[in-house]
């Protein structure tokens, strides 16, 4: 299959596995840089490190993901992580207070 592409103002044909002659440039000026410290990019864990995190075993862990406990993002079968704001989210909503002496 040939494709064509343009470049630098000039049309090359192109086929599978061929890079077209010369120099190919490309003008980022127009394309704004995103600022990663502002943006909203979550930290994705490892099913392993939240396990470790709150300290129970991944099979729990595995269990409570089943269950809808936890959310997850899955990006193919084997591959699962946990948005750490999900996690945070997660924690807060299981808090208890603490039982003091003095209300027993």
């Amino acid at each position: 299959m040939i494709a064509m592409m343009t470049v630098e103002g000039k049309e090359r044909e192109m086929s599978k596995g061929i890079v077209p002659d010369g120099p190919i440039t490309t003008d980022l000026s127009d394309y704004d840089t995103p600022n990663h410290e502002d943006s909203e990019i979550p930290e994705l864990m490892k099913l392993k490190d939240v396990a470790k995190y709150l300290k129970i075993g991944e099979r729990a862990l595995c269990r409570w993901i089943k269950e809808g406990r936890l959310k997850v993002i899955r990006l193919s079968a084997t591959c699962i992580r946990v948005d750490a704001r999900d996690l945070d989210d997660f924690i807060q909503s299981h808090k208890v207070p603490a039982i003091s002496e003095e209300n027993e």
